[in-house]
């Protein structure tokens, strides 16, 4: 029984299993590049840049607050998610609270790195 209870706790830990944080954007940035033009960078307001990480299905995920679609559904700790559905990209949080979220995207001819950070808080 004993080894029972330490292969749950190991395996499906209860932050994993409890936790639902909502992470909240203070600081964003895009960087362009491609179609022929050089790179630039610049500061994005993210005020409305609102994210939750929670259980779906028995596995974690990070969604858009409001959204139904899931950014990040490949979490390999509460701390680490990435997507499968083929697009790069990653959500990372520290044990601090504190949270980045990175991901490329397309605008025309020019790629696009999408990047922000906040901070979650347990809701």
């Amino acid at each position: 029984m004993r080894l029972v209870f330490l292969l749950v706790v190991f395996v499906f830990p209860p932050a994993l299993l409890a936790e639902t944080l909502l992470c909240v954007a203070d600081a964003g940035a895009i960087v362009e590049d491609g179609g022929g033009q050089s790179a630039k960078a610049w500061a994005v307001d993210v005020a409305a840049s609102k994210y939750v990480l929670t259980e779906n299905n028995g596995n974690l995920v990070v969604k858009q607050l409001g959204q139904d679609y899931v950014l990040f559904d490949e979490c390999v700790s509460p701390y680490f998610c990435e997507s499968s559905n083929g697009y790069s990209g990653s959500f990372m949080r520290t044990s601090d609270g504190r949270f980045t979220i990175v991901w490329l995207s397309m605008r025309g001819h020019r790629e696009q790195l999408i990047a922000a950070k906040g901070r979650c808080s347990q809701i």
